[in-house]
Parts: structure tokens; C-alpha cells; sequence
């Protein structure tokens, strides 16, 4: 197999950058070789995206049939699309939150699930951009090439299998260990990192969220 095989059939597997030259100097090539077919394929992979305007529903059905390559075909220069689309999925799974809760209960209960289903909302909407600004300040630290737009829109579309299924039973709770999964192919990917440090990136949230909650157990402990 030929460089650009190689370095083609890398890319389906979702190897970033670093993995692939690092397989590559394995098989004895050299850094100039590496780093010219690395720019001619990604040039002509930039080239195809272009050329390919999903919309949402496209984008959607292949999240869900080609999660690990998802990053490979859509490339939004802003966060207009992936916002919009996040925003409209949370906005249904929180009317249904709302609607059946409120053909289950009647009276004081129906409102509740009425503060339920907007607080569900906000959680989702205000918790992509926390999580995209967390994620990106990890990323600036290890090296990551991409912008913030870029770390937004992983975000955003990582988190529509949680938007789409988070509020189903069991089936809710592998959402999100499908976006995380989904994210660090894409941060992989966008900002051209191992996926290592995909992994960290991916999981700071969850870190500093799981270290405040240490921190304040710990005060009322000793107070």
C-alpha cells in the first residue's frame, strides 16, 4: 500500500495527525514525505467537505451511521448550524418531558414538569457553552490547533444523541457515554491532537464538575 493508502485508511479508523506520522516514521518514511501527502490529503478532504452542504437531517443520520468519520465530512466555519440543531432537538425532548408529564399529572404537578422541562432546556443550551469553554481552555494547554468555533461544534453535535435520548430510560444513560466517545473523535480530528489527550479534553467537565462537588462536601464537612 502506497502513503496516501495508508494515510487514507488511517483516517477512516480516526487516527489524527500525530497517530498517523507516528505510524508512518514506524514504517520508515521520512518527516518531508509525512508531512507533504499529510497536507495534499487533507487539502483534498477540505476540498470534498466543501462540496458537500448536509443539512439537518443528513447530519443527524450520519452521526448515528458514521459516528467515528462524522468530523471528517462536516466542518462548520461558525456555530450557527451546529447551535440551531442542538437547540431544536433539546426543545423537543423538553416538550415531551413537559407533555407526558402533564397527561400523567394534573394540577400543581403539571407545573412542575412545566419548570422541569425548561430547566432541562437551559441545562442543555448553557451547559454547551460551559462545556465548549472548559474543553477549549484544555485544549489551548495541550497544544490544540482548532478555534473555539471548532470546539463548539464538537460539543454541539457530540450532545444530540443526549438531546435526542438522554430523557429514555438506560437508553439515556449510553447517550452520553456515546457523545463523550463522539467528542474525542472530534477533537481528535478538528484540532488534530492524540486521542489521549482527545480523551481529557473530552472529560475536563466531568473532572472539574466531580472536584466541585469534592470541594463543597468537603467545607460543609468541616464546617
Amino acid at each position: 500500500m502506497n502513503l496516501d493508502g495508508i494515510i487514507r485508511e488511517a483516517r477512516f479508523r480516526g487516527l489524527s495527525d500525530d497517530e498517523i506520522k507516528n505510524v508512518l516514521l514506524k514504517k520508515r518514511y521520512s518527516n518531508l514525505e509525512i508531512n507533504r501527502a499529510l497536507n495534499s490529503f487533507n487539502k483534498s478532504a477540505q476540498k470534498n467537505k466543501s462540496q458537500k452542504d448536509y443539512n439537518y437531517l443528513e447530519k443527524i443520520k450520519l452521526l448515528f451511521t458514521d459516528p467515528l468519520n462524522f468530523f471528517n465530512y462536516v466542518h462548520d466555519d461558525t456555530i450557527i448550524n451546529s447551535f440551531i440543531l442542538f437547540a431544536i432537538l433539546s426543545l423537543i425532548s423538553s416538550s415531551l418531558i413537559i407533555g407526558l408529564s402533564y397527561a400523567m399529572y394534573r394540577g400543581f404537578f403539571s407545573y412542575i414538569s412545566l419548570f422541569i422541562g425548561i430547566f432541562y432546556f437551559l441545562i442543555l443550551i448553557i451547559g454547551s457553552f460551559i462545556s465548549a469553554g472548559i474543553i477549549h481552555v484544555v485544549l489551548i494547554i495541550l497544544k490544540g490547533e482548532g478555534s473555539f468555533t471548532d470546539t463548539f461544534n464538537i460539543v454541539a453535535y457530540s450532545s444530540i444523541p443526549i438531546s435526542i435520548l438522554g430523557i429514555v430510560p438506560i437508553v439515556g444513560s449510553l447517550s452520553y457515554i456515546f457523545s463523550i466517545v463522539l467528542m474525542v473523535f472530534g477533537i481528535s480530528i478538528l484540532h488534530k491532537i492524540s486521542k489521549e489527550k482527545a480523551v481529557i479534553a473530552a472529560l475536563s467537565p466531568l473532572l472539574l464538575i466531580f472536584l466541585l462537588v469534592i470541594v463543597i462536601i468537603s467545607y460543609f464537612y468541616l464546617v
